[in-house]
C-alpha cells in the first residue's frame, strides 16, 4: 500500500472510530485527522495517482463526477477533493455536516447568514428570510467546520477554488434555497439522492398500476421523510382507492403540516366526487 493510500485508510480507521451516525456531533471529533490531510501534498498525490488510473483504463472513471474526486466513502461520510468553480445561482443551506480545507495557496473565503428563528428544515416556509452575519475566510493550513443547523456559508468564489471536503451524510431532509437579493426562501428540494430516488420509484409504481405494488406504496406512505411518505399516498391513489383513502384518514394527523393539509384536501375532494342518492 502506497503512502497516500495509507493517510485515507488510517484517516478512516479513526473516523469509524470517532463519528457515532446517530450522533451527529461525534462528526467533529475527527478534525484532528482531517487536518492532517488538509494539504497540498496529500491532494496532489490523490489526484496523479486518479489520473495515472484513468490513463491505463480510461473507460473506468472511478469515482469522479465534473468537479469532485470522492477519494473514501465510509458509513455516513465521504472525503473528497472538489473544485468550487462559481457562485451558485441561489444561497443554499447544506443538510451536512462538514470541514472545508482550502488547496492551492488560495484562501476560501465567504459570507455567512443566520437562519431565521423559525426555521424548520422539514417544513418548507417561502415567507422566511436569510439574517447576513459578516464575512470571514479561511486560509491554507486552516479548517473550516459548518453545522446544517447553525449560521449558513457562502463561498465567495472569484476563481476556480480546489478544497479537500469532509462530509457526513445529508442529516437534514431538504435543501433550501434563497435569493441573493431579497434573501427570501425560493425553493427547496431534497437533500439526499436517496430521497430523489423513492419519490421517483413510487411514481413509477403509480404510472405501471400493478397490484402488486400496493404494498410497497403502503411501507413507502409510512416513511419517515415527509416528501416519500406523500408521494406514496399519491401513488397508492392510482391502484387503490380504498387503500389511499385509509392513509389519507391516517395522514390528516400527520407531524408535517402540509401533508395534514394536502390529506384534509384530498378527502374533502373525495367525498365531493361521490355522488348522493336523490329523493323519490
Amino acid at each position: 500500500m502506497n503512502q497516500t493510500l495509507a493517510q485515507t485508510a488510517a484517516f478512516a480507521a479513526q473516523v469509524e472510530q470517532l463519528f457515532v451516525i446517530e450522533q451527529p456531533e461525534t462528526f467533529f471529533r475527527a478534525e484532528a485527522a482531517f487536518r492532517v490531510l488538509a494539504n497540498d501534498t496529500f491532494s496532489r498525490a490523490n489526484i496523479n495517482a486518479a489520473l495515472r488510473q484513468l490513463l491505463g483504463s480510461p473507460l473506468e472513471k472511478g469515482d469522479w463526477t465534473a468537479n469532485q474526486l470522492v477519494l473514501h466513502r465510509g458509513p455516513g461520510y465521504a472525503l473528497s477533493i472538489t473544485l468550487l468553480e462559481q457562485q451558485t445561482r441561489f444561497i443554499h443551506t447544506s443538510p451536512h455536516y462538514a470541514m472545508y480545507a482550502p488547496l492551492g495557496g488560495s484562501c476560501l473565503a465567504y459570507e455567512l447568514f443566520r437562519l431565521p428563528p423559525s426555521y424548520r428544515n422539514a417544513v418548507f416556509d417561502p415567507t422566511l428570510q436569510l439574517l447576513p452575519s459578516g464575512t470571514g475566510s479561511v486560509e491554507c493550513g486552516q479548517v473550516l467546520c459548518t453545522r446544517p443547523d447553525h449560521d449558513l456559508h457562502d463561498f465567495k468564489i472569484d476563481q476556480p477554488q480546489l478544497v479537500l471536503k469532509f462530509t457526513s451524510s445529508a442529516w437534514h431532509v431538504l435543501e433550501w434555497l434563497f435569493d441573493r437579493v431579497s434573501l427570501k426562501a425560493v425553493q427547496a428540494n431534497d437533500a439526499a439522492l436517496a430521497t430523489t430516488q423513492l419519490r421517483v420509484a413510487s411514481y413509477l409504481l403509480g404510472r405501471l398500476g400493478h397490484a402488486s405494488s400496493i404494498e410497497p406504496l403502503k411501507k413507502l406512505a409510512s416513511h419517515r421523510i415527509p416528501n416519500i411518505r406523500w408521494a406514496g399516498i399519491q401513488n397508492l391513489g392510482r391502484l387503490s382507492g380504498a387503500e389511499a383513502l385509509e392513509q389519507l384518514r391516517i395522514a390528516v394527523n400527520d407531524e408535517h403540516p402540509h401533508i395534514q393539509s394536502a390529506a384534509r384536501k384530498s378527502l374533502a375532494i373525495a367525498a365531493a366526487a361521490i355522488p348522493t342518492e336523490s329523493g323519490g
